[in-house]
């Protein structure tokens, strides 16, 4: 029962109290009301009234005098102080875990063997806040000259005889240019998961150099005419 549903249903039984008494069929009435059993409705009603201050069993009941003294923490019902201890020291266990590589605790499993407990341990972390999924995506480092340099060349490929035309601006047909590109492959692995802890600063992805690479010319054919092919695409590996 939620803190709200336990003082309604308190002060339910409150005002039924008639002539210092709470009638017959009032925990009845009540459960109904609330869709409750009565019996909980009894269980509330005489926990309740043993933590108001003063109050003995079997004496005249005052609503007034009821609703004065009933002490705020009479509905609050405290879940942490429930249940066993847990075996793991969880502050402990957030200091192990910042000490451990990123890349060895990408799933919860993995995060469990390497800090050497069970897998729900982590999962209840998890769950509890303590723990959180972090993604790391590679972006490419350019700076402002990079952003600059791309774009005059965009701009440079623009056809002038379209920039002043009714229609929408067109590219050149590059049929006379050779587009040769550096292509690298298997540089890091995007988009990695690591489990962080809730005050931990998330790790950087850091792209490592590797000498994986081809090296790639691009152009289209020339026609000679329509069967024959005078230049084709080639590519030059290093």
């Amino acid at each position: 029962m939620t803190e709200k549903l336990k003082k309604d249903v308190f002060m339910a039984c409150v005002v039924r109290v008639s002539r210092e008494i709470l009638p017959h069929g009032s925990f009845k009435a009540v459960g109904e009301t609330h869709k409750i059993h009565p019996r909980t409705v009894a269980n509330l009603w005489y926990s309740t009234l043993k933590q108001i201050p003063g109050y003995q069993p079997n004496t005249p009941l005052d609503p007034v005098s009821l609703l004065a003294n009933v002490p705020e923490t009479a509905f609050t019902t405290k879940f942490e102080n429930s249940g066993r201890n847990p075996k793991h020291d969880r502050d402990m266990l957030l200091q192990e875990i910042k000490n451990i590589d990123p890349t060895a605790r990408r799933t919860i499993r993995s995060l469990a063997g390497a800090v050497g407990i069970p897998v729900m341990t982590i999962w209840r972390m998890k769950q509890s806040k303590k723990l959180k999924v972090h993604t790391m995506a590679l972006k490419p480092k350019l700076n402002d000259d990079h952003r600059l340099n791309r774009l005059f060349h965009c701009i440079a490929k623009i056809d002038k005889n379209t920039i002043n035309s009714v229609a929408e601006m067109t590219f050149k047909s590059m049929y006379n240019e050779i587009h040769i590109d550096e292509k690298w492959f298997f540089l890091v692995r995007d988009g990695l998961r690591c489990i962080v802890t809730q005050d931990e600063p998330p790790p950087k992805a850091i792209s490592v150099s590797t000498r994986v690479t081809s090296l790639k010319s691009c152009f289209f054919p020339l026609l000679q005419d329509q069967d024959s092919i005078i230049q084709r695409d080639r590519s030059l590996m290093d």
